[in-house]
């Protein structure tokens, strides 16, 4: 572990600010990461959704977000090294507290532990320590909210790709996820937008044996679904698919 603690004290660190958008001439934390500044921006807000840590510049983050304002970074300088690293963010504590800034710091800098990487033990350990943990109703409920209508960078939204990129749900999972959605109707929007998607994308050529597959599980799929249909399901699928064939053959 000592290898990888030094070769992230090498690394080139960027020095930060915090503030309100609606008052962006006024930093309320300065810090430092050797990750990007937009990666680090989202720790501090992650930090705040989860309650973990209580202090000034989460409470700060807190109410900012409460009165419907954002949180947003400013680039402030980069270091070569840790060492420097920490001397800048003591250079600008001391400089915007002179300015008159309230900032949240705790301290004048420098301290924290940089460049410590937890090894495959200590995760294994804090794994083990939170698996079977729930959250509670209230706390999905304020989750929920907390994320609704949330922008996504395109950072964000490539790292959410590449993360769950090659993941398989277990069978327990894909049963729950075909009861969610069994008899589910989807609005006329929602098939635009389905139907938007699929123009023009390329598909895979399957193979005869994967097309035998497909062809056997579809079947089965749809005489599950027509035994659990009531007359009046029937009928109604019955009406779309004639609909369906009618418009196709206006095409």
């Amino acid at each position: 572990m000592s290898m990888r603690i030094n070769k992230r004290l090498d690394a080139v660190v960027n020095i930060y600010g915090l503030y309100d958008s609606r008052n962006p001439i006024e930093i309320r934390y300065v810090g430092k990461t050797v990750r990007t500044v937009t990666a680090r921006l989202m720790s501090h807000l992650d930090e705040v959704r989860r309650n973990k840590v209580r202090s000034h510049k989460n409470s700060w983050i807190r109410r900012v977000l409460a009165d419907g304002g954002r949180v947003e970074l400013l680039a402030l300088d980069r270091a070569e090294n840790h060492t420097d690293g920490c001397a800048l963010e003591r250079h600008y504590i001391v400089w915007f507290k002179a300015e008159g800034h309230r900032l949240t710091n705790l301290t004048d800098g420098g301290d924290g532990t940089p460049g410590w990487v937890p090894d495959e033990e200590f995760r294994r350990r804090v794994s083990e320590r939170r698996r079977g943990q729930q959250h509670t109703d209230e706390s999905r409920a304020k989750m929920s909210a907390s994320l609704r209508g949330r922008p996504l960078t395109t950072e964000h939204r490539m790292n959410i790709g590449i993360g769950g990129r090659g993941r398989k749900h277990s069978e327990a999972t894909r049963a729950k996820q075909r009861a969610a959605h069994l008899g589910k109707p989807k609005s006329t929007e929602a098939r635009a937008r389905m139907s938007a998607a699929q123009k023009g994308r390329p598909g895979r050529v399957q193979s005869e044996p994967e097309r035998t597959q497909r062809s056997i599980t579809v079947r089965e799929w749809w005489a599950a679904r027509k035994a659990q249909m009531t007359p009046e399901g029937r009928a109604q699928l019955s009406n779309r698919m004639r609909e369906c064939r009618a418009a196709h053959k206006d095409l």
